[in-house]
């Protein structure tokens, strides 16, 4: 590692306060970077942040694309995201989706060499949620100290301290019609391999379904005269679909890679399952894996809205969510996650409710549903990041 950047990384390491002023001379100093030099690099760091907020508030990336190079590259990543200008990008427009006040303010900067030290706050006016769940804790979005790299006056790398970040994805929401109030509730996740196909029967009543990757394809057979639905849809990544209880569900991966998606059946008649986190074999290229089965719930409906929401939490970060009407379920996508409930109970199993104030925690593929009046806790005690699914299941009626 250079001079320059060792220096950097030490002031990224204990630089808060007045001390971070007190590192700016050492810094210019040791670097032998000419005061014009600073200014301009200074000027590009604010460009930046310009652009980050011109995005967030407009959704549009032109003024990122001048700043930021083709060959950016984030040295330290959210999980899950595309590698990036395009990451960059396309994490700014969710937060566009889902907060367009939000802005970013450089509160101080250090150069040396051709990189910069920037301190970093975040505002927001919107109260954030988790699959319509209010957060009590509003959690960080934004790193709070990052190292820009700059080249010919356009960002072209970038390092950042992830741990205590909380990233919500924007939620979505899809309506169920009921032939009967659900007293049951089945959660799981289904993952095709390219080219996989999978038939469900429909006779255990409505479905909402919620694709995580790829493109699949999703048909409805034995349709009635009288239905003038759509008899055939292809939901990509992020889409959500919710379908007619009667009707055989056939669905094919059509991607070149694989497909998942999670689905939420509303039971009419309870089948039997494997426990939850238990892999079954299903046919060739697919695997179904039991998220939280046959959950016995209070009843829901006539209809019901369902909501689904992602959320990365990296190491340290935690999120304390006001509970709500209806039912709740959580699920570990990857990673391990720790939950637990203030005057509450939650279950793995059917029927099975267990009071939990201290920390239960959640392997990856393992879910819960949630009961209670209290709080709901959430937090990452591990060194890895954390991607959680969290769906809520409310009655329409009033």
């Amino acid at each position: 590692m250079s001079r320059p950047m060792l220096i950097i990384m030490t002031v990224l390491l204990t630089a808060t306060g007045t001390g971070l002023v007190s590192f700016a001379t050492q810094v210019q100093h040791a670097s032998g970077v000419a005061d014009t030099s600073v200014a301009a690099q200074e000027a590009v760091v604010r460009r930046f942040y310009a652009a980050v907020n011109e995005t967030i508030a407009t959704g549009r990336v032109d003024g990122l694309k001048q700043v930021v190079d083709a060959s950016y590259t984030d040295r330290s990543p959210i999980p899950g995201e595309r590698p990036g200008r395009q990451g960059l990008g396309e994490r700014l427009l969710r937060l566009h989706a889902s907060d367009p006040n939000a802005s970013v303010t450089v509160d101080s900067l250090i150069s040396a060499a051709d990189s910069v030290v920037v301190r970093i706050s975040i505002d927001s006016t919107r109260d954030e949620a988790l699959a319509g769940l209010p957060v009590a804790n509003r959690p960080r979005w934004w790193p709070q100290v990052d190292i820009l790299r700059i080249r010919q006056n356009r960002i072209v790398e970038r390092w950042s301290g992830l741990n205590g970040l909380a990233v919500i994805d924007p939620p979505v929401s899809v309506t169920l019609k009921l032939p009967q109030p659900a007293r049951r509730l089945h959660l799981e996740r289904v993952s095709l391999a390219a080219g996989a196909a999978l038939r469900l029967p429909g006779d255990e009543g409505p479905r909402a379904i919620l694709s995580e990757q790829g493109t699949t394809v999703v048909a409805l057979e034995n349709i009635g005269t009288a239905d003038t639905g759509p008899r055939q849809r292809s939901v990509a990544a992020g889409d959500v679909l919710a379908l007619p209880a009667g009707p055989d569900i056939f669905v094919r991966n059509l991607s070149s890679t694989a497909s998942s998606f999670v689905l939420l059946t509303a039971l009419v008649l309870p089948p039997a399952v494997p426990g939850a986190g238990v892999v079954q074999t299903w046919p060739e290229g697919v695997t179904v894996t039991a998220i939280a089965p046959a959950v016995r719930v209070q009843p829901i409906g006539p209809g019901a809205i369902v909501t689904l929401s992602h959320a990365t939490l990296l190491p340290g970060a935690q999120l304390t969510l006001e509970r709500s009407d209806g039912a709740t379920f959580v699920s570990a996508a990857a990673g391990s996650l720790d939950i637990a409930t203030v005057n509450g109970w939650v279950t793995r199993e059917q029927g099975t409710w267990t009071a939990t104030s201290a920390g239960n925690e959640l392997s990856s593929g393992q879910g819960v549903a949630v009961a209670g009046s209290g709080p709901l806790l959430l937090w990452n005690d591990s060194t890895e990041p954390a991607r959680l699914l969290a769906v809520t299941i409310r009655s329409t009626a009033p």
